[in-house]
């Protein structure tokens, strides 16, 4: 499994525990909202799938629009590809453009995933310390 940092708010002045029990369970704890999936899937649902997944190059086309350098956008692949299958699914997909808005925003993408960037359906693969 790939170990994730959990996630730590830089922002909330509550010390009540209750972010990181939300950030775990189900989808309302993503980071990506349900306006940002929506975008993303109708980007996500005009490639050619192949059992529910995009191919690596279709991905990676995608990616290239983004004008980042390839480097980050390895980095940003291999934080999204979290099943480590070479192919992106429609959650992988959309953290995978959320983290290249994130980047295009000036800001930095994290060593590892913090568990509220983590899908929920991909949350079962990772194991969280």
């Amino acid at each position: 499994p790939i170990p994730c940092v959990p996630w730590q708010s830089q922002t909330s002045g509550h010390g009540t525990g209750e972010e990181k029990d939300a950030a775990v369970s189900g989808s309302q704890g993503w980071i990506v909202d349900s306006v940002m999936k929506s975008s993303y899937d109708i980007k996500f649902h005009s490639l050619e799938l192949n059992g529910g997944k995009a191919s690596g190059m279709q991905v990676m086309s995608t990616m290239l629009q983004s004008g980042l350098q390839r480097d980050t956008l390895k980095a940003v692949w291999d934080l999204s590809d979290i099943d480590r299958d070479g192919k992106m699914d429609h959650e992988e997909f959309a953290l995978c453009l959320y983290l290249i808005d994130h980047v295009k925003k000036g800001l930095k993408l994290p060593p590892t995933l913090p568990v509220r960037m983590v899908p929920p359906g991909k949350r079962k693969l990772l194991e969280f310390s």
